[in-house]
């Protein structure tokens, strides 16, 4: 109880502080909606579609001796699109300029990045923010081994329980929101 009176207050003195930019409307209507992750799509581990196996044995010769050799280099790179959508239950649009984000995985940062194009969610809708994932997963453990990698995607795609937390900071009316907003992960695809 007493974090949520704290971070409450502390959201009291930001949006007083925000007034002063003319901007308080703006940061309302943000922090009213809601965003969750949608869904997980195009997982791929060193060019390899993984987004369509459900276990290892299920990957062939060729594409095991491809992950072996990314492994190996430590040249790994998994990508994916991580869709965000955005709830507005106000009946004015609300609009971000800019969206820090990043991915922690049982509290370890696993991807960051930035979208700077401008992300708007109609009055009383929906909007569906896309962010394209690239990082390379022999940066994320200290033993490089296909099963680690292999439950990256398990836990990324939500088949397999962990921590998992999208974390953004929206810019609004030029103005950076000072902290994380730590964001819904639990994945369904289509399930």
């Amino acid at each position: 109880m007493k974090k949520i009176v704290t971070k409450c207050w502390f959201l009291i003195v930001f949006a007083c502080a925000f007034c002063a930019c003319d901007g308080v409307d703006e940061l309302i209507n943000v922090l009213n909606c809601k965003f969750e992750v949608q869904d997980v799509e195009e997982f791929t581990f060193a060019g390899i579609h993984f987004d369509r196996l459900d276990s290892l044995s299920e990957i062939s010769d060729e594409d095991m001796a491809t992950i072996e050799k990314a492994i190996e280099e430590k040249n790994a790179l998994v990508m994916f699109t991580l869709n965000i959508v955005g709830t507005n239950p106000n009946d004015v649009a609300a609009t971000v300029e800019k969206l820090l984000w990043k991915i922690t995985l049982d509290g370890l940062d696993v991807a960051e990045g930035v979208v700077t194009e401008g992300f708007t969610i109609p009055p009383l809708d929906t909007n569906i923010l896309s962010l394209k994932i690239n990082t390379n997963a022999t940066d994320i453990y200290e033993e490089n081994t296909l099963e680690n990698i292999f439950s990256f995607y398990q836990e990324i795609m939500g088949k397999k329980t962990s921590t998992v937390a999208i974390k953004i900071k929206p810019t609004i009316n030029d103005t950076e929101f000072p902290e994380y907003i730590t964001l819904e992960y639990v994945i369904n695809n289509g399930k």
